[in-house]
């Protein structure tokens, strides 16, 4: 199961944690792949602005996230923090855009 910036926005994320591992077959695998803060917390105003405007986001630390995997009785955890490097995703988006695509922007 694989989940991509989803987990980030389910308010109560114990509970989505349980039903992943209730559905997901044993031996089977749960993936996430989350927003967070890696340089410290954010002043509270932005937090404030990026919650009202990401619908409720709520962004947790590495820290945070490995202790909610374990609390919901998960094992064989990784959490691994990958910096986005934008000029490579700019790189990857522009490969997959066709002439409809372009055509849009102009």
């Amino acid at each position: 199961m694989l989940c991509e910036s989803v987990t980030a926005f389910v308010p109560d994320k114990h509970q989505a944690l349980s039903e992943y591992r209730r559905v997901v077959k044993l031996g089977g695998f749960i993936g996430l792949n989350e927003g967070t803060f890696v340089m410290g917390k954010p002043p509270d105003e932005f937090l404030t602005f990026i919650q009202r405007t990401m619908g409720g986001v709520e962004f947790l630390s590495p820290e945070e996230w490995r202790s909610l995997l374990e609390a919901s009785q998960l094992t064989d955890i990784v959490v691994e923090v990958n910096q986005p490097n934008s000029v490579q995703q700019r790189r990857d988006e522009l490969q997959g855009m066709d002439a409809q695509d372009w055509l849009q922007r102009i």
